[in-house]
């Protein structure tokens, strides 16, 4: 399963696959994005995010269980532990 959206006028594009998203907030100047997933089925226990449109620079990207960095130069790709729901935060460093 496979889900995109884009925040307008923002430019912000979300993808996922193996899960859904339920909500997405992004903070106008894109330092700052929550997303709620969930699984697409019950045996989906990692899901795959990317996100393109946000400045380049160092991100965390943190779950309940887990938190890491990634410096991206364009697109941020990561995966993502999936719970039976899951709120994911990316805040700019």
């Amino acid at each position: 399963m496979r889900v995109r959206t884009t925040v307008e006028p923002l430019g912000v594009s979300i993808e996922t696959v193996d899960a859904a998203m339920e909500t997405v907030a992004v903070r106008k100047d894109k330092t700052r994005i929550a997303l709620k997933l969930a699984r697409p089925h019950e045996k989906a226990t990692q899901g795959q995010l990317a996100v393109s449109g946000i400045p380049h620079g160092t991100y965390r990207v943190s779950t309940a269980t887990t938190s890491t960095r990634i410096r991206i130069d364009g697109r941020l790709q990561c995966g993502v532990p999936l719970p039976a729901e899951a709120i994911v935060t990316l805040i700019r460093d």
